[in-house]
């Protein structure tokens, strides 16, 4: 009986990894398949990406922060160098790196989940959903940066959870560089850092003698994400204009965005971003499939279940915690979640539109595909 038992234990861990592993093979596929034609050309951010990228390999200049295009992190645009030494000047090696880290997104929620709920099913039905989100498979098949941040986000935080339950400092060391590398990859990834804040209170509240026991662990997920951030952070401090030179054109706490009336901007800005999940999607046909939302009927309703039971059961939590004083590690998982949550929508600070915007409100106006941009380049 015994036998029995280990073996069952055996079987489905091997079928979960099987399964893993064929949605993995799927997922990479649905992302770099034909991906020179689909979609077609390259968009101007791209090519000028692949201009900064081809003038860093003639040069030797690798740069932290590349200053054309309104400013964007270097990390993405390097590897997209790196790209092209190995494949060529060509569309698939400017977008390689946008379906490898798209593919490896649904390992990270798959680990992230696992580590999470403690239930390969839910783990394996998390990595399902991102494997065929549209939204995934789109942005892994456009050479922009802003596919590394889910990737890294959700490494860093299966690492962070992990080193919760295993006490290891080597997992939040691992989890503090990843989480660092973030603000190398997109201007959104700047307010990450509030979702840390969350976990903070989130331990507080769920930990007895939580700084006591998790000083050092901080300390050294602070260090490592230092050792990451630093390089960038010195460019900034170096060239103050570059903190600012994107975010200026479509924060809408900059002037010429909120033209002077803040709250009635953020207030458009709020309900664009709310609605496009499940009601009216991104208008733009660059990140979306207009005027669809963002998430499938059955996939947006329990979306909007979730998050209301979320938000019912982070009451609950916190009432008995105060009442009762029961700790209880799934009032740290609701708040991480619900902070994850607001990270998915950095539009509410960007500049309002007609339509919702993906990843975040774009202030330039809809462009379909354009080849002449990148036609003497890449072929």
């Amino acid at each position: 009986m015994k036998n029995f038992f280990e073996h069952s234990v055996v079987t489905k861990k091997s079928l979960g990894i099987v399964i893993l592993g064929t949605l993995l093979v799927i997922g990479f596929f649905l992302r770099f398949a034909n991906i020179e034609h689909i979609p077609a050309g390259l968009y101007p951010d791209e090519a000028m990406n692949g201009v900064d990228a081809l003038r860093a390999i003639e040069t030797g200049e690798f740069q932290w922060f590349y200053p054309n295009n309104n400013g964007r992190e270097g990390l993405f645009i390097n590897l997209q160098a790196l790209a092209i030494m190995l494949f060529g000047a060509t569309i698939p090696a400017l977008k390689f790196f946008s379906a490898l880290f798209g593919t490896l997104t649904i390992l990270g929620v798959f680990l992230l989940a696992k580590e999470l709920w403690h239930q390969r099913s839910v783990a394996l039905f998390s990595a399902f959903l991102v494997t065929f989100s549209y939204w995934g498979i789109n942005f892994s098949r456009i050479g922009f940066r802003a596919i590394m941040a889910p990737f890294l986000l959700s490494f860093s935080f299966w690492l962070f959870f992990r080193g919760l339950r295993t006490k290891k400092l080597r997992d939040f060391f691992l989890a503090g560089l990843v989480f660092g590398l973030g603000f190398h990859t997109y201007i959104a990834f700047r307010v990450a850092p509030l979702i840390l804040i969350l976990l903070a209170i989130g331990g507080y509240f769920s930990y007895k003698h939580f700084f006591a026991l998790f000083w050092k662990p901080a300390l050294v997920f602070v260090f490592a994400m230092t050792i990451t951030v630093l390089p960038i952070a010195l460019t900034f401090f170096e060239h103050t204009e570059y903190l600012s030179s994107r975010s200026a054109s479509i924060s809408i706490f900059s002037p010429e965005v909120n033209h002077g009336n803040l709250p009635l901007t953020f207030l458009k800005t709020l309900s664009l971003s709310v609605i496009k999940y499940t009601f009216v999607g991104d208008q733009n046909w660059r990140h979306n499939y207009p005027p669809y939302p963002l998430l499938d009927f059955i996939s947006g309703t329990l979306f909007l279940c979730g998050f209301v039971f979320l938000i019912m059961r982070l009451f609950l939590l916190a009432r008995r915690r105060f009442e009762n004083d029961d700790r209880n590690r799934e009032l740290l998982i609701a708040l991480s979640s619900r902070g994850i949550r607001r990270y998915a929508s950095p539009g509410i600070l960007d500049r309002g539109r007609t339509a919702p915007r993906t990843p975040r409100d774009r202030h330039s106006p809809i462009r379909l595909p354009d080849r002449k941009y990148a036609t003497p380049l890449f072929r």
